[in-house]
C-alpha cells in the first residue's frame, strides 16, 4: 500500500508507556517524499475521547460536517500531535481514507 500524507489508516497504535497499543485509525503526517524513501511512517493518534478537543496541540473531526464525513471516520474524533509515532509501513491493516480525496493534505 503506497501512503501519502493525509492519509487516514488503521494500524497498531503504541500505548505512551511503550506497551503494544491498540488498533486505532492513525493520520498520515510524514511528507510523501521521506514516506518514498524509508519503510517507516510517522503517524498522529485518533480517538473518540474528545474531551480535549480544545487544546490547540488537536485537531476536533465532527463527522456531521462535510470534511468530517469524507474522513471516513465514523464518531466525532480528536487528531492529537501530543501523540506521534513513528511505525513501519507494513505495520498498516487498511485505508480509512486517502488524502487525494481532500484538500486537507495540500495545506499542511
Amino acid at each position: 500500500m503506497t501512503l501519502h500524507r493525509g492519509d487516514i489508516v488503521l494500524a497498531r497504535f503504541p500505548h505512551a508507556a511503550g506497551g503494544r497499543g491498540k488498533k486505532r485509525p492513525v493520520l498520515v503526517v510524514q511528507d510523501d517524499s521521506y514516506t518514498r524513501k524509508t519503510r517507516h511512517v510517522i503517524v498522529a493518534e485518533i480517538t473518540t475521547n474528545v474531551s480535549a478537543a480544545g487544546d490547540p496541540a488537536n485537531l476536533f473531526v465532527d463527522t456531521a460536517t462535510p470534511d468530517g464525513k469524507a474522513t471516513g471516520l465514523t464518531q466525532n474524533s480528536v487528531i492529537s500531535c501530543l501523540h506521534l509515532a513513528t511505525m513501519t509501513q507494513d505495520r498498516i491493516d487498511r485505508r480509512y481514507r486517502s488524502a487525494a480525496c481532500c484538500d486537507v493534505a495540500a495545506s499542511g
